[in-house]
């Protein structure tokens, strides 16, 4: 499905409705402590990982890069994430900021939450308040707020109200124009990028720090404000990501467990280069891999789904699965 039918979709699913904006004044930029709090689903290896609905948030470290991408939905392109870690992440362009003096210095932790939330009471009770008070500690005047799922503006615009109340000036990039109008946080910046990527395009610094200029701005600001940026990145739905692959190595093999083999080390190429930041962990590994492929052979071929032997949550298993594909991908594609 496209892009633009799946922000249509998502649209007019009302926000939390706050009697009151909160609106702080910030400090001067150059003298701001800044961190990001994104929706993306990001923790540590070994960190505990998301679960579906997961209310609650992991912390960031700015000094490890070892960011791993886990979240429940399955609609948005988790690719960009994968070449770059600033597409949704942009802890390289905040810290080139601060070595040029335009921001004070990059905060030392971040947040990460689930942004794929339909009931945001708890966020907005518990989370949230507790994620402000764990940045209100660190000394953070200003955090930049990045979405990637359909339902994620909803929820980092929910976060800004909630972190705004406590005294610190908040930058949302919002994917889908109407959550940001529904939920109405003090300040955001409407991207028309695909969704998965608020930064807009993957290894391009500039346009990740044009990006960055214009949210900004937005802290000159003497009252709530909803701004669109400039620059639309179309959408590409349409184009089939098509990979050249090796010729059948094992006839005898079932096609799909005998391309999974053929794709091997294109993988493992991939990881090599980019890290696991979008592949298998939540549920399937390169051990379990081809049971998991033979599990759902099984059900193509008549099998209940319940005695076919997927080895997890079938939608967990299926992510896996993907993230398999996309990480090899990365590799064959250009």
């Amino acid at each position: 499905m496209a892009d633009s039918d799946i922000k249509a979709m998502t649209a007019q699913i009302p926000g939390v409705d706050f009697e009151e904006t909160s609106f702080t004044d910030p400090v001067s930029l150059n003298e701001a402590t800044v961190a990001i709090v994104t929706s993306a689903a990001l923790h540590h290896p070994g960190d505990e990982d998301f679960t579906m609905l997961d209310i609650g948030y992991r912390v960031l470290e700015s000094s490890k890069h070892d960011y791993v991408l886990r979240h429940w939905s399955p609609n948005f392109d988790p690719t960009g994430f994968a070449l770059d870690i600033n597409t949704v992440f942009p802890i390289d362009r905040l810290q080139e900021l601060a070595d040029q003096n335009v921001i004070g210095r990059v905060a030392e932790q971040h947040l990460s939450y689930a942004g794929n939330q339909f009931d945001l009471s708890s966020i907005q009770l518990d989370s949230g308040p507790s994620g402000a008070q764990f940045l209100k500690d660190q000394g953070v005047d200003v955090v930049l707020l990045t979405p990637v799922c359909p339902l994620c503006t909803r929820t980092v615009s929910t976060l800004a109200h909630i972190f705004e109340a406590s005294c610190m000036a908040t930058i949302v990039l919002g994917s889908v124009k109407e959550q940001v109008e529904s939920t109405a946080p003090p300040r955001a910046l409407c991207c028309d990028f695909p969704l998965g990527r608020p930064l807009g395009e993957p290894q391009n610094p500039e346009f990740q720090h044009r990006v960055l200029e214009s949210a900004f701005q937005l802290l000159e600001a003497q009252e709530p404000t909803i701004k669109e940026y400039d620059v639309s990145i179309p959408d590409t739905a349409d184009e089939i990501l098509a990979c050249p692959l090796h010729p059948r190595h094992d006839p005898d093999l079932h096609p799909a467990l005998d391309e999974v083999r053929g794709l091997r080390p294109a993988y493992d190429r991939a990881i090599k280069k980019y890290g696991n930041r979008i592949g298998m962990g939540r549920t399937v590994d390169l051990e379990n891999l081809e049971e998991a492929i033979a599990a759902l052979i099984k059900i193509t071929e008549g099998t209940p789904w319940k005695e076919a032997g997927i080895p997890g949550f079938p939608s967990r298993v299926s992510q896996d699965i993907r993230g398999y594909y996309e990480t090899a991908a990365l590799e064959l594609s250009e």
